[in-house]
């Protein structure tokens, strides 16, 4: 992926070439959203190359479970190192762990983070997961409607990231991360994106704590 351009490579055949974003397509069809998905398989051929996806340069789609299914196993062929474009976009050359790691990398980072994702931690949790979605719905209850992307998606699964890793939760205008994260969906613009990402990279970093062995 290219998060620098969207010029299309001149090796792709126009056949495959669909000059469209599919996030956008979804997006502008709302609640209907699945339907226009669903549509994806009528209008698209097996394997087709967008233009855009996002904030990303151009990307081939491939659109049958199979095919998915053999590249992620597909390894050598097909490396998850960079491919969110998240590092790159802030003048970084790290990859995020264990997503952009390759076997037998990701398999040992894997085998580092399943225990802090046990059975027996996540019931502990529990109690605190129920506490926050009471919170939020206790929010917007009494308007009897809401939106659910602003006011529930994007706050709830921040808020409880932060609880499992023992950060703090609130500041004056709420979880500093939301913050970020909706500078990150609210906009398109590449410079906007990038800054909201180094504001998260700061947080993150700055609650690390790192040991050299």
């Amino acid at each position: 992926m290219n998060v620098a351009s969207s010029a299309t490579p001149d090796h792709i055949p126009a056949n495959w070439l669909r000059d469209i974003d599919p996030w956008q397509l979804l997006m502008s069809a709302g609640k209907d959203a699945h339907e226009r998905a669903g549509k994806f398989h009528q209008e698209f051929p097996r394997i087709f190359y967008a233009t855009k996806l996002g904030f990303l340069g151009g990307v081939w789609v491939p659109r049958l479970a199979a095919d998915i299914r053999n590249i992620l196993q597909d390894t050598q062929t097909f490396s998850s190192a960079s491919y969110t474009g998240i590092a790159q976009m802030i003048g970084e050359t790290w990859n995020l762990i264990p997503v952009e790691t390759d076997p037998p990398m990701h398999t040992q980072y894997r085998a580092l983070l399943n225990p802090l994702f046990s059975p027996k931690r996540m019931a502990a949790l529990e109690p605190q997961v129920r506490e926050v979605a009471a919170r939020l719905i206790a929010g917007f209850l009494d308007k009897g409607e809401c939106h659910f992307n602003e006011e529930f998606a994007l706050v709830y699964p921040i808020e409880i990231f932060l609880r499992l890793m023992g950060w703090r939760i609130c500041t004056s205008n709420g979880p500093r991360p939301v913050r970020h994260r909706n500078a990150m969906t609210g906009t398109r613009a590449p410079p906007a994106r990038a800054g909201a990402h180094q504001s998260d990279h700061r947080y993150c970093y700055s609650h690390c704590q790192f040991s050299a062995s």
